[in-house]
């Protein structure tokens, strides 16, 4: 059988064992749901020491990550609007670098994501992890854009003082028009690169108390108190020992 035939084979099989998998299941989740880590799946628990594995991830990373999925949809929706109105928000250059990179991360997102909702079967949270690193991607390939430095062009002659500067780029064989990159400090200024420090700062923050926060879940120990259970509860996830 040739290998395309097999593999198209295959693939139907999988699809047609898949959507016969419609029992019912406690812990099942809508593909709505995941993004916004709305439900876990209880995986492991031990009643004596009120210990429990609760698969549910970093409900902070995972917010943030889908928060910037919408964010590069809007960015994209906004230029592909400016364009047809005839204004060029973005050149040539940059449009092909956001494209090409952020615009391929969305894209596996999209294609790891939206088949769920066409299939019938039982489905549960970690049907989203392929889905959830293509966006993790996406808010990094997107913070790259937003903030890379792209190298600029020295003009000869556009004043006395940047002349100076280009005959003395000349000297060391550099020339007029030569690229190089401008620092951040010189683009944003100190001001601007000390609240972008901050930020970054209170994002990681945030994303590593998650972890911590969550990860007597996650590891399965220590084991909760009923009162440190009902904390973890954010958006009335089904914990045990919330009693």
């Amino acid at each position: 059988m040739p290998f395309l035939k097999k593999y198209f084979e295959l693939q139907r099989a999988i699809f047609y064992h898949n959507n016969a998998l419609t029992s019912s299941h406690p812990y099942s989740s809508q593909p709505i749901q995941w993004p916004f880590v709305l439900r876990g799946i209880s995986f492991w628990t031990q009643n004596e020491t009120r210990q429990q594995i609760y698969f549910l991830g970093n409900p902070v990373g995972w917010w943030i990550a889908s928060s910037v999925l919408a964010v590069f949809a809007g960015i994209v929706g906004a230029d592909q609007l400016s364009q047809r109105r005839g204004v060029d928000s973005l050149d040539e250059r940059t449009r092909s670098r956001f494209y090409n990179s952020t615009g391929f991360f969305f894209l596996a997102w999209a294609a790891h994501y939206l088949p769920f909702y066409l299939m019938g079967r039982q489905l549960f949270l970690h049907h989203y992890l392929p889905a959830h690193l293509a966006s993790a991607l996406v808010t990094g390939a997107l913070l790259e854009f937003i903030f890379n430095l792209d190298p600029v062009a020295l003009e000869e002659n556009v004043d006395a003082k940047l002349a100076g500067k280009v005959a003395n780029s000349s000297k060391k064989g550099g020339g007029p028009g030569t690229k190089r990159v401008v620092p951040a400090k010189e683009r944003i200024g100190a001001n601007g690169m000390l609240a972008l420090w901050g930020a970054a700062g209170v994002v990681m923050t945030l994303v590593i108390g998650g972890w911590y926060f969550f990860l007597p879940l996650t590891y399965g120990k220590p084991g909760l108190s009923a009162e440190e259970v009902l904390r973890r509860k954010w958006l009335g996830y089904d914990l045990h020992f919330a009693k």
